[in-house]
């Protein structure tokens, strides 16, 4: 238990300190840069995103679950890495001047020539911290990305200062990139990864094969309302839904985010040694539901003030976007918790099965809801959480032997926290004018927000109430002279 605090200390500490810079990227280039140059550079990106799934191919996955890792694995791994991040970059390098044709954007070719190489750092960086978030050295995983964070940041705001827009920005997470894998490989200098080899390339594929397509078809979804957007609706809407997902994920980013690079090693181990999936799924739905509820929750009774600090009056309009997405994510509260239960109890399959069961239909939704522009795409991504959430349950119920109710009783433990914590803010959305919550108001209801989770979580006895309490600073114990007869509490007396 302590090995596994000191690991989720370090991937908070990551996570923390790469939302806490990701945050200043997000604020200062949309306060430097309008909704149709954030939408170019989104729809760059969403492409190279979607084309880096290719590139992993679960090859993460493999190194983190495998039972062991050899040097020949390992070399496998970065070869078959390597081989296809190649075909990336010079694929999408050929191809950037008819994309940017097809979406009627000049202004796309460059950042998509720059964005299509940083897939070569991605095949050295990848390997290295799958290798250390396997042997839970995630100080040195927490080192890495966040000096590519760090960097992203000052080149970001520097060439948005500068007015190089879009191209930019390219070249700001091209940089990052590079020093995620140059801190990586200083803080673990695998030299023998770099022979190449394809020893044990069918161990690797066939575990790649399942994890890489599923991991593909989420990320190709998660992709697609930009896309769809950007050539439909135009770059300024996929700017507006793009910077609303981006706040309204940043509860989940901030809470699960942090737990999840933890979540796979930790099952994994778990499972090894013999432990009781089930039980530990439960508990961890209980913890998963009352971190996440409560600042969804808030988000969507805050929304105004927290678009207006973040993003800048200039994107007003995504704040009933924000509210949106942000209800969509309050049914996906137990999706970081799937992949690693089923690939932990030997199910890896299935996670391509629930994939290609919901979807399929959550991009019907997104399709039909295209012609509404921003609006519609996010209705339909709220209408398709549900669907997702339910199908990956009801699978993961099936493998570790739990019903409805068992489900419905380990997340129970985030409705009191969340209602506690809903209080002020919803007093203060009750009282708004018709300009929506106030800055000022925005001042008392945040930190109420926050006393009324704490509250609630040891109203009920919640366990991270106790976790809580243990990051506290512990008060010195008052040692009594001898002279006063009196010994403390539980001292053996003198003899």
């Amino acid at each position: 238990m302590q090995g596994l605090r000191r690991s989720l200390a370090f991937s908070f500490v990551e996570r923390y300190g790469t939302i806490v810079l990701n945050l200043a990227t997000l604020s200062a280039v949309s306060h430097l840069l309008g909704p149709a140059e954030i939408g170019v550079f989104a729809v760059a990106s969403a492409l190279l995103v979607v084309t880096e799934s290719f590139r992993d191919f679960g090859l993460t996955l493999y190194l983190v679950q495998a039972p062991e890792v050899t040097e020949r694995g390992l070399r496998t791994s970065f070869t078959v890495s390597l081989l296809v991040a190649l075909a990336i970059a010079g694929g999408m390098t050929a191809a950037a001047g008819p994309i940017a044709a097809f979406y009627g954007e000049p202004r796309i070719e460059t950042p998509l020539m720059i964005l299509a190489w940083t897939a070569m750092a991605g095949a050295v960086s990848g390997p290295l911290l799958a290798v250390m978030r396997r042997e839970f050295d995630f100080a040195s995983a927490a080192t890495a990305m966040l000096a590519g964070t760090a960097t992203n940041f000052v080149l970001s705001v520097g060439t948005a200062l500068a007015g190089f827009g879009a191209t930019g920005l390219a070249w700001a997470a091209a940089a990052g990139a590079l020093a995620t894998a140059a801190t990586a490989f200083a803080r673990r200098p695998m030299t023998r990864m770099f022979r190449p080899g394809l020893a044990e390339w069918r161990g690797v594929l066939r575990f790649g094969g399942i994890a890489g397509a599923t991991n593909i078809l989420n990320t190709l979804y998660q992709m697609l309302p930009q896309l769809l957007l950007g050539r439909f609706a135009g770059m300024e809407a996929a700017g507006l839904l793009t910077r609303a997902a981006a706040v309204a994920q940043l509860p989940e980013r901030a809470v699960v985010g942090a737990v999840q690079p933890v979540l796979l090693p930790a099952f994994a181990a778990h499972g090894r040694n013999g432990g009781d999936l089930r039980t530990a799924y439960l508990a961890a739905l209980g913890h998963m539901a009352a971190v996440c509820w409560p600042p969804l929750t808030v988000l969507i009774l805050l929304a105004e003030p927290v678009v207006a600090l973040l993003l800048g009056p200039q994107w007003a309009g995504a704040v009933p976007l924000v509210r949106i997405v942000a209800a969509g994510w309050l049914a996906m509260f137990a999706a970081v918790l799937t992949q690693p239960a089923l690939v932990a109890s030997g199910h890896v399959a299935d996670t391509l099965t629930t994939s290609l069961v919901s979807l399929p239909l959550s991009a019907v939704l997104l399709l039909l809801g295209t012609p509404f522009g921003p609006e519609g795409i996010a209705i339909a991504m709220l209408c398709a959480a549900p669907l997702q959430a339910f199908v990956a349950v009801r699978r993961v119920g099936l493998r570790l032997g739990f019903g409805a109710a068992d489900f419905l009783r380990g997340a129970r433990g985030g409705l009191v926290p969340t209602a506690a914590a809903a209080i002020g803010p919803a007093a203060a959305w009750a009282f708004a004018g018709d300009g929506g919550v106030s800055l000022a108001a925005f001042a008392w209801a945040a930190p109420s927000a926050l006393i009324g989770w704490v509250a609630g979580l040891r109203l009920i006895g919640h366990p991270l109430y106790g976790e809580l309490v243990r990051l506290l600073p512990k008060r010195p114990t008052q040692r009594v002279r001898p002279a006063d007869g009196i010994t403390n509490a539980g001292a053996s007396p003198a003899p």
